[in-house]
């Protein structure tokens, strides 16, 4: 069966279990895409368990969406063979980023999540204070453009600990701005993506990503902003394996399914998603250096995509401080 139609099944399974649930149809989109990723068989008998123990424990603390604790439960199912296990730690970590004034809102929800299933032997206490230091560089580089929506990937980007990752980040969101990409929060994103990155010179990401800024339109791919990290991604791939006319195809398919047709964009970014993900698993590239950077650049990519449309849903359907 063609990853398109296991998707399209994969949502099908989670919108029949979780109707009435109030979970709405793109964060639906964003649990099956991770349920493909991770070739994961999805129970919604275990997930509605989860993601029910896990809104009333998170009752103790403040008042969770329901699209957040569905994102979370799923997150859990697809990383542990015993996720509900894994509530309690999952709290502990929740506490501590607080402690260290993350804030109580869904990006904080989610980088406890993101700390949670990391495979590193740094503990979440070093990984959080150091996601702050991080956080607040970011800040003091961009103002206007950082905020709590950065957490989880300040999070991310601390479980790689590179020491010049910001500054890194300075010199390639420049160098991009150069060549024709618009400030902004997607240009600092598709940066951190890059300096993530240490197989290749710098010069050779930059000019890969300029040179996919063209080829994305002369598919027929528009150059918005939000599809500048997807660009980055695919930058990192040898060129010789970047097919973006397989990307097209598999974009296009979402396209025509029922389930699908209305999300254009988020079909876009998750053909790419999925497509990279094929190429470490299945291609040369799961023998390569590049394997273990561009599967974080994935988890960092699927996190910005998770928080966005929860955060949206979230902000759309609720007057709950989350």
């Amino acid at each position: 069966m063609h990853e398109t139609q296991k998707l399209d099944q994969l949502y099908q399974t989670l919108k029949d279990g979780l109707r009435w649930k109030g979970v709405d149809n793109k964060v639906i989109m964003g649990i099956a895409s991770n349920y493909l990723m991770h070739e994961k068989p999805i129970q919604v008998a275990q997930l509605n368990s989860l993601a029910k123990e896990i809104k009333k424990r998170a009752g103790f603390f403040t008042a969770l969406p329901t699209h957040t604790a569905y994102t979370i439960a799923a997150m859990l199912d697809i990383h542990f063979h015993a996720p509900e296990t894994q509530i309690d730690p999952y709290f502990d970590i929740y506490t501590l980023c607080v402690e260290e004034k993350f804030g109580r809102n869904v990006y904080t929800y989610l980088s406890a999540a993101f700390i949670l299933i990391q495979q590193s032997d740094q503990s979440a206490v070093d990984i959080i204070k150091r996601a702050k230091d991080i956080h607040r560089d970011m800040k003091q580089a961009h103002t206007f453009l950082t905020s709590t929506e950065d957490l989880p990937l300040a999070v991310l980007l601390a479980m790689q600990n590179n020491g010049q990752i910001i500054q890194q980040t300075e010199d390639f969101y420049q160098r991009l701005n150069r060549n024709g990409f618009r400030k902004g929060n997607d240009l600092q994103f598709t940066s951190h993506i890059l300096a993530l990155d240490t197989t290749l010179p710098a010069d050779v990401r930059v000019a890969r990503t300029v040179e996919l800024y063209d080829q994305f339109k002369q598919h027929g791919m528009k150059s918005k902003a939000m599809f500048y990290p997807l660009m980055g991604i695919l930058a990192l791939i040898p060129p010789d394996q970047c097919k973006l006319v397989d990307i097209v195809e598999m974009r296009d398919e979402l396209n025509e399914m029922k389930a699908f047709k209305w999300q254009k964009d988020l079909n876009l970014v998750l053909a790419v998603s999925i497509y990279t993900k094929q190429l470490l698993e299945h291609g040369s590239l799961a023998e390569t250096n590049l394997y273990t950077t561009l599967e974080s650049i994935l988890q960092a990519q699927q996190a910005a995509t998770t928080a966005a449309i929860v955060a949206a849903t979230a902000t759309s359907t609720t007057h709950h401080s989350s």
